[in-house]
């Protein structure tokens, strides 16, 4: 895991001031009275977010650095729009509105919320960081504008830190506007009396000054840090330090018409050790016959993401040739610039030999390079699935990131890398030139090289606040802490008081009245919750919820996860179903397949999301929001999701228990007022804190085996908190009943987690019992209880005590604990490891030495190695280290405090008895140490390495109707036909008026794998109907080509218009993991008049159309409805690009809204 981060603006353009666009929006948006009419304002609100972004561009940015009297007008209007959004909150919390009303404010407010932060948090704290860039001394136009970039460059790279932080590095080009002027500038007394100590050598070294022979205009300036103990935020800290205390670059940066390009990097590594040589971007020095070759300084530089498994081989090649790597530098990035160069040598310009060497590496990887000899050009690629490349387009800048939140300061228009892409069977991905001439940007694809596609370029769903760490340590407590704002979020409008008493508020978009009609009459007679990993356990809760106020009335609801309802408890007729689908992204593919086969059997969906405008938001009939629609989790491991997702549930549980008169109206009042008091209950479990992270380091490091257990609801509690606990301590952890423990398995003497907290008295009193079990079997218990409950005392070795809530969700509160442990437990295993990367620092700082010393004569090693013995022995560290580590690893620590002779080295671990063989030996047993330990917490240590792949539960379809017919007429093999494709033809058949003709073609030299090569041929052997007299070009065979090759390569049916005589076309692959395949080629006639529900069947099976459609039309501010699409006709809805079928909806909508509809 690491980051990427470079960025260039074209010289020759610039963005306008948008301070007149500012005043006049925000006047419109300020002018805003709540709640009627908030559609009307969107358009303001959404010229105030842009005008916003663009003050971070470069010219309105520096006019920000110029202008004091601007800066504090920009600072008025933040503290305006923060008070104006105080005031439309009030008007959500107290209004009765319906959920779309309300989701209209929603978005005002999330808007509101993001330019008032922009503002208070980019635009102004930059003017003062790029003044501190440079000294905080009077500077250039020049200089300001440089250090715009070197900013942005910092700040993005510090975001990026989440990714990996052990080094970090910035390389710039400075770029004079001749030779002579280089020279001149060299010349310089304050120059060149420093450059002799700036001389990098071989190794590209912090703080260096390289001339590189490649470019008589160039200079490059290298930053760097290398810290194995470093806190989040330090390196990017250092590095603006050494920016601003490095005399010749600062020097650099105010030399008339100088230009700079930077290309940084921070890094985790994975190969070489952590060390300034190691820090990338590294450069194209290198040894040749042994010696310095100075023609290769400087000439490149570039920086890796992932890992390049062959770099051996290429090493190797390269060695062959005579050329080599610096000792000090072992990290596979070096051989980039170093190949680049051995091909340029050969002959190839920087853009082929780049491509080249992308096209050598083996393995999963994102890569930047930059060229001396080639000024404002970038060269950008990702290979494989495991690592991102995105680039963020603004008018006159390009930044290239390796995730979406490095890009979005400057622009939230963004293009993703696609690198899954293969060219002759071969992992190709996709390779960016970017010239900022232009700017251009021209795509290298297996099918060739152009501009990336409009179509291709996305607006961010995410600004810099979603993504701001705070003063929090970590994103992951920054999330737990944040759960109670989106708890509160979710349960905003939805509580209202009606005469007396409080009531739920939900409108029919959330619960369709035809659902409750259904519930009311028996027709649904049961509720399934259903989602994946944390979602299917909030579904648990959710069910355990509705059976609590739904007892009395007939309907039983059940939990399962998506794909064990859709694998194997699915019924041909579901009606009486109701299911609660539950997703944070609405995106999860085993949940949203799961929807498409209940609904296709009649089940009423009701799905509960966060992210508004999400796939299943449209697949669901009705829709329940959490949250604001932008709970952005940094961390892997999602936790606020999970309580907004039960809150949710309980707010519909409620609702459904209201109106099918499940609870007297007592009861219900208590539970409406014991949801009200349910986020104060969780801020006051939040502050146990400083308690469970006493009890986590104390326990969680000592003991191996891990349970966590639970009765009732604590059971769920018990399943949530096993994920976190998993997830961030890399352990596997046993999840039983509390009272079935003793039956299952207490002989690993557990560390166990206890969920008692929401008991009756009577409940206590049996898990009281259980726990003294527990503690006679030699476990150690830690038990999540209530305030004031003393019983558990005289058992557990450690107890957090939660509020007592009165209402449903009083299981959530161990959940928090639970979160809070995971989060302290695995913060102790990353103590450990940062205590041991300081004692292996201490060698590797001593490595440096011509000589090496004994360790065993250095104090401080002598007290931090005897320290670590001591926790080996004492076993402190026997959950995170496998036992042959911690014995090899004391081992060569006697070895280091002089306690055995170095005689014995070879006996013990195989190598000549030497002083620097012990070093090695005790760095390699450290480090050893230190990554079965680590613990990244916001990141996954396998995360870059994992591919999501969803179900497909794919039943067999009925292969009926006129297409059909026709391929069985053609001889067709049917069979080979995927149940994906096979249900779009059987629900499009209906919508055939007639089959016109038809030609069958047979398919050669396809890959093993059944994908088109450049020689794949195609012959037409069979055809009918009108198709018998028409010649085609491939009667006698010809290359595949056009369409019909996208077909075959995409495994995806066409449905359209020829593009030579215009007719309604249907063309079908017939291909599978073999040399040879088939195509079907139909030409027919649309129906004139179909059944709607036929239609929008058929709609939903043509390969995403109908989520296409959706989309653009709710772009235009029109609340979707499937009936917005019976205006349409057959060929309009199937046939034309989706743009032009939404347009044709958003017309007839608002032809039907008549003088009434606004835009």
């Amino acid at each position: 895991m690491c980051g990427i981060y470079t960025i260039g603006t074209s010289p020759g353009k610039q963005t306008g001031s948008p301070e007149q666009d500012f005043r006049n929006a925000l006047a419109a948006v300020l002018a805003f009275a709540p709640p009627a009419g908030a559609g009307a304002v969107r358009p303001a609100m959404e010229a105030l977010n842009d005008a916003s972004l663009r003050f971070l561009r470069l010219a309105p940015q520096l006019a920000i650095v110029r202008d004091a009297a601007l800066r504090t007008i920009l600072s008025a209007a933040a503290a305006e729009l923060r008070a104006w959004t105080a005031r439309v909150e009030a008007c959500v919390e107290t209004a009765a509105l319906p959920q779309h009303d309300a989701e209209d404010l929603n978005y005002l407010l999330t808007c509101a919320r993001d330019v008032a932060w922009r503002i208070a948090n980019d635009v102004l704290p930059n003017a003062g960081k790029i003044l501190g860039l440079l000294g905080d001394a009077p500077s250039e136009e020049d200089a300001l504008a440089h250090a715009w970039h070197l900013n942005l460059i910092c700040n993005n790279l510090d975001r990026l830190e989440v990714r990996g932080r052990d080094s970090a590095g910035i390389a710039a080009y400075v770029y004079f506007p001749s030779a002579d002027a280089r020279a001149a500038f060299l010349a310089r007394p304050a120059v060149a009396d420093r450059l002799p100590a700036l001389d990098p050598g071989a190794v590209f070294a912090a703080g260096s000054v390289t001339v590189p022979a490649a470019s008589p205009e160039a200079l490059l300036f290298a930053f760097k840090v290398a810290d194995e103990v470093g806190e989040m935020g330090e390196n990017v800290r250092r590095l603006r330090a050494q920016i601003a205390e490095h005399d010749v670059f600062q020097h650099a940066l105010r030399a008339p018409g100088a230009r700079l390009c930077a290309l940084a990097h921070t890094r985790w590594a994975s190969n070489g050790i952590i060390s300034v040589p190691n820090c990338h971007p590294v450069d194209g020095a290198a040894l040749v016959r042994g010696a310095l070759d100075p023609g290769s300084r400087g000439d490149c530089i570039a920086a890796l993401n992932g890992d390049i498994d062959n770099y051996q081989e290429l090493t190797a090649e390269l060695r062959a040739a005579g050329v080599d790597i610096h000792p000090d530098i072992t990290t596979d990035a070096k051989i980039i610039p170093l190949m680049i160069a051995h091909l340029r040598r050969g002959g190839l310009s920087a853009h082929d030999a780049f491509n080249a060497m992308v096209d050598r590496a083996a393995g999963s990887m994102a890569i930047a390079a930059l060229f001396a000899d080639r000024p404002g050009e970038m060269f950008l690629a990702q290979k494989g699935s495991g690592q991102g490349l995105f680039l963020g387009l603004a008018d006159e800048s390009v930044a290239a990131a390796s995730e979406m939140y490095g890009i979005v300061e400057l622009t939230d228009r963004y293009l993703k890398a696609e690198g899954e892409l293969e060219k002759n069977d071969r992992p190709a991905g996709e390779r960016f030139h970017v010239d900022l001439a232009g700017p251009t940007i021209a795509a290298a694809r297996p099918e060739g090289t152009a501009a990336p596609a409009k179509e291709r370029i996305r607006r961010a769903e995410i600004t810099t606040r979603d993504i701001d760490r705070g003063a929090f340590p970590r994103y992951l407590l920054k999330e737990i802490t944040e759960s109670v704002a989106s708890v509160r979020k979710t349960l905003r409008g939805k509580l209202r008081q009606a005469a007396e008493a409080r009531c739920i508020h939900l409108g029919d978009d959330a619960v369709r009245p035809e659902c409750i009609a259904a519930l009311k009459s028996g027709a649904i007679r049961r509720i399934v919750t259903t989602g994946q990993g944390t979602a299917a356990v909030a579904g648990q809760g959710i069910a355990y919820l509705l059976n609590r106020v739904l007892g009395g009335t007939g309907i039983a609801a059940e939990a399962m996860k998506a794909t064990e309802l859709s694998g194997h408890h699915l019924r041909a007729d579901m009606r009486d179903t109701l299911v609660i689908a539950v997703s944070q992204s609405g995106t999860t593919t085993d949940t949203n397949r799961t929807v498409d086969l209940v609904k296709a059997r009649g089940a009423h969906v009701i799905g509960i999301v966060n992210r508004r405008n999400s796939d299943l938001v449209y697949k669901s009939h009705s829709v329940l929001y959490t949250s604001d629609g932008r709970d952005i989790e940094m961390s892997v491991a999602s936790t606020k999701a999970f309580y907004a997702q039960n809150v949710a549930g309980q707010i519909l549980a409620l609702a459904l228990a209201e109106r099918l008169g499940a609870l007297p109206p007592e009861t219900l009042a208590r539970e409406l007022e014991a949801l009200e008091e349910f986020p104060a209950a969780m801020a006051a479990t939040l502050a146990t804190s400083d308690a469970v992270r006493d009890l986590a380091y104390a326990h969680a490091p000592r003991h191996r085996h891990w349970a966590i257990v639970g009765t009732g609801p604590g059971r769920i509690a018990a399943d949530e908190i096993r994920i976190k606990l998993s997830e961030l301590c890399y352990k596997a952890i046993a999840v039983d009943f509390l009272e079935d423990k003793k039956h299952i398995d207490l002989s690993s003497e557990p560390l166990v987690l206890v969920c008692a907290a929401g008991l009756s008295a009577q409940q206590v009193g049996d898990a009281v019992k259980e726990v003294a079990i527990f503690k006679a079997h030699k476990s150690v218990p830690i038990v999540i209880t209530d305030e004031g409950e003393t019983r558990f005392t005289p058992y557990a070795a450690g107890q957090i005590r939660v509020p007592r809530h009165a209402g449903g969700l009083a299981y959530l509160l161990p959940v928090m604990v639970g979160h809070l442990f995971a989060f302290h437990a695995a913060e102790a295993f990353e103590r450990a490891a940062r205590e041991l990367r300081q004692l292996r620092s201490r060698i590797t700082a001593a490595d440096a030495a011509a000589e090496p010393p004994v360790l065993g004569e250095d104090a401080e090693f002598v007290a931090e190695a005897m320290q670590a013995q001591r926790q080996l022995l004492d076993g402190v560290l026997n959950s995170g280290l496998e036992p042959s580590t911690a014995i090899r690893l004391n081992e060569a620590l006697d070895f280091a405090l002089c306690r055995m002779d170095l005689d014995l080295l070879p006996l013990k671990f195989q190598c000549a008895g030497t002083r620097k063989n012990l070093q090695r030996v005790t760095c390699d047993m450290l480090s050893a140490a230190i990554n079965e330990l680590t613990r990244p917490i916001d990141a996954i240590k396998h995360q870059a390495k994992t591919v999501t792949v969803g179900i497909s539960r794919l039943e067999e379809v009925a292969r009926e109707g006129a297409i059909w017919r026709c391929i069985e007429a053609l001889e067709l093999p049917a069979g080979m036909v995927p149940a994906s494709i096979a249900e779009f033809l059987t629900s499009f058949s209906p919508l055939v008026g007639s089959i016109d003709g038809a030609t069958a073609y047979h398919l050669t030299d396809l890959t093993p794998l059944g994908r088109p090569r450049y020689a794949t041929s195609m012959r037409a052997v069979r055809k009918i109907g009108a198709a018998e007299g028409i010649p085609s070009r491939y009667d006698r065979g010809k290359a595949l080509l056009g369409t019909k090759r996208r077909v075959v390569q995409e495994r995806t049916p066409y449905l359209g218009l020829g593009q030579k005589d215009g007719r309604t076309i249907l063309i079908v692959p017939f291909v599978a993991d073999r040399e040879e395949g088939e195509l079907l080629l139909m030409h027919f006639t649309l129906a004139q008049a179909s059944d709607p529900a036929v239609r929008l069947n058929a709609l939903r099976r043509a390969g995403g159309r109908y989520d296409a459609i959706v989309a653009l039309v709710t772009e235009h501010d029109v609340p979707w409805s499937d009936d917005l699409l019976a205006p349409l006709d057959n060929r309009t809805l199937f046939l034309t690009e989706p743009s032009e079928a939404a347009a044709a909806a958003v017309s007839a909508y608002r032809a039907r809204a008549g003088a009434g509809y606004k835009d």
